[in-house]
């Protein structure tokens, strides 16, 4: 998995910069055994190694509980999340 960020405004840090989290898929025979919290987790915790502030992504109703157990939360248009800085531990899905 490769997880990066792009500032859209020349060469300011990414931290200034929301991040969009594109795709996420798991294979319907390999749902609901972990695999995706962990492959979210693997995206929040690269986000904050690249100093992203925000998170957001379209959520399906299928993975709006993981979404929201991981903190992000709705807004108008997707959800949303701010990522807790480098030196925080809280970025791990809730079961």
């Amino acid at each position: 998995m490769t997880v990066s960020a792009h500032s859209h405004r020349g060469t300011q840090s990414a931290r200034r910069v929301s991040q969009y989290i594109i795709n996420m898929f798991v294979r319907p025979d390999r749902q609901r055994r972990g695999v995706g919290a962990r492959l979210l987790l693997q995206c929040l915790e690269g986000a904050r190694e690249l100093g992203v502030s925000k998170l957001a992504l379209n959520s399906t109703d299928e993975g709006r509980h993981l979404h929201e157990s991981a903190g992000f939360r709705p807004t108008q248009n997707w959800m949303a999340l701010a990522v807790p800085p480098n030196d925080s531990s809280d970025v791990e899905p809730k079961r």
